[in-house]
């Protein structure tokens, strides 16, 4: 069960300033967290084809490795050059081998600095992070050309597939729902290419335990796409749960700070209700 818990996702972290990168992970840890997900942010990281340029990804994973906290490496979205789509770097890459070859590169670097945790892509299940529309069989060749190049540096490691946002199955295919996505990503050949399914199961105004939303329900729907992977031949695999919370402030959905709070603890304890979940983030 959970019992790891992690900050979910600093992408500005890569670009503050060293002062900030130094001394922001022992914050996290202060807190008690022992993970933290970086974004491995490609389009910086490898502008131009073979040209790589890690240094705002060192400084970050440094900062992590110092503070002892684990990192959880998420090497997401297409540069100008590897996107399918021309001008938008949420949408996959045109040639999987090119995000195979940038996986490879970074788990020989950073394995020695203790990172052995690899999230395939952030919520491919929605149009505005796989544009034009998510794509589970495109998603799945991904998957299949990135675990067995992070394999073959590094058999230890921990490879998670989905990453999958909250979702419906509406008609015109701009999202999926995380247990159609899971189907299809076996129907496409997924079984055996991943250690972990991620899912993000966000869940707020509601708390993780209202079954009266189960409908809808990120959190309750947990239990059904476990049931997917159990059809599959899967049921040992963990479920990561690599984005959770709420907001708070002034926007459309925000809550209180003491809802948010309790929102978290309540997360951690439904989370524990069940032996097939990884680290709650």
């Amino acid at each position: 069960a959970c019992r790891l818990v992690g900050s979910a996702r600093v992408p500005a972290l890569l670009w503050w300033s060293n002062k900030d990168v130094a001394t922001e992970p022992d914050l996290y840890k202060a807190t008690g967290m022992t993970w933290v997900r970086v974004d491995f942010d490609w389009p910086s990281i490898e502008t131009s084809k073979g040209a790589f340029n890690w240094s705002s990804t060192d400084r970050v994973v440094n900062a992590a490795h110092a503070s002892g906290l684990k990192v959880l490496a998420l090497p997401t979205y297409s540069p100008n050059w590897a996107t399918s789509v021309a001008g938008n770097t949420h949408a996959g890459p045109k040639n999987p081998a090119d995000y195979a070859n940038l996986v490879a590169k970074a788990t020989a670097r950073y394995a020695p600095l203790g990172v052995k945790a690899w999230e395939i892509w952030n919520e491919p299940n929605l149009s505005n992070f796989w544009a034009p529309k998510p794509n589970p069989g495109a998603y799945t060749a991904l998957v299949k050309a990135a675990y067995p190049a992070i394999k073959a540096i590094d058999p230890t490691a921990t490879v998670l597939a989905g990453a999958l946002s909250p979702a419906t199955d509406p008609a015109d295919g701009s999202q999926v729902s995380p247990t159609v996505f899971t189907t299809k990503m076996y129907a496409n050949g997924a079984k055996g290419y991943f250690d972990a399914l991620s899912v993000h199961p966000y869940c707020y105004p509601a708390m993780p335990d209202d079954t009266s939303t189960a409908s809808s329900h990120t959190f309750q729907r947990l239990p059904l796409v476990h049931e997917v992977m159990t059809t599959n031949g899967d049921g040992h695999k963990q479920i990561w749960l690599t984005e959770y919370g709420a907001p708070t402030g002034t926007a459309t959905g925000a809550v209180r700070e003491t809802t948010q709070a309790g929102l978290t603890t309540a997360g951690i304890t439904a989370a524990d209700t069940w032996d097939w979940t990884g680290p709650l983030f």
